[in-house]
Formats: C-alpha cells, sequence, structure tokens
C-alpha cells in the first residue's frame, strides 16, 4: 500500500517541488534567507527520496519473506521521514520569512 501511495503521491510531489522550484529560482532575487531555504528544501527533497527508495526496499523484503531486511528497511525509512518533516517546516518557515 506505502509503495502505491509513494508512486501516486509523494514521488510526483518532491519532483514537482525540485522543478518548480527550480523554475522559480532564475526570477528569485539571491539572498541568505533564499539560500537557507533552498537548502533545507533539498535537504528534504533528497530525504524522502531515499524514504521512497526505503519503501521500495521494504516492499521487496516483504515480498522475499526477508523479514529482518523489512525491519532494517523499516526502521530507516522512519528514521528518514523526520528528516523530510523538519526539512519541510524549515522551508516553510523561510519561506513565510521571505513573504
Amino acid at each position: 500500500m506505502h509503495r502505491k501511495v509513494d508512486v501516486v503521491v509523494d514521488i510526483p510531489a518532491f519532483v514537482g517541488v525540485l522543478l518548480t522550484g527550480a523554475m522559480l529560482l532564475e526570477a528569485a532575487p539571491g539572498t541568505a534567507t533564499l539560500n537557507l531555504q533552498i537548502r533545507v528544501g533539498l535537504i528534504a527533497i533528497l530525504a524522502n527520496a531515499y524514504c521512497a527508495h526505503a519503501v521500495f526496499r521494504r516492499a521487496s523484503c516483504s515480498e522475499c519473506n526477508d523479514w529482518e531486511g523489512f525491519e532494517t528497511r523499516e526502521y530507516l525509512q522512519h528514521k528518514e521521514g523526520s528528516v523530510v518533516l523538519l526539512g519541510v517546516l524549515k522551508a516553510l518557515g523561510t519561506g513565510i520569512c521571505l513573504a
């Protein structure tokens, strides 16, 4: 189930954020706050991509009855999920400062 959510929601969302952010970057004035927002946004995107990869690996472990591998990926995916959340919140906070 989580794999389907990643394919339909998470992956298109972070790819869309990356692409629209890159398009907007050309028109934005370079400030320290914007640079911070870009860095934390990229951290969140990379962490989300890692989480998506972990979800696919976890599903593969499940299909092969590799429950030790499943538990390892489960732990790592949830740990990286907290990095995603913190990155998104920090990027949002710096975006509010820029507004």
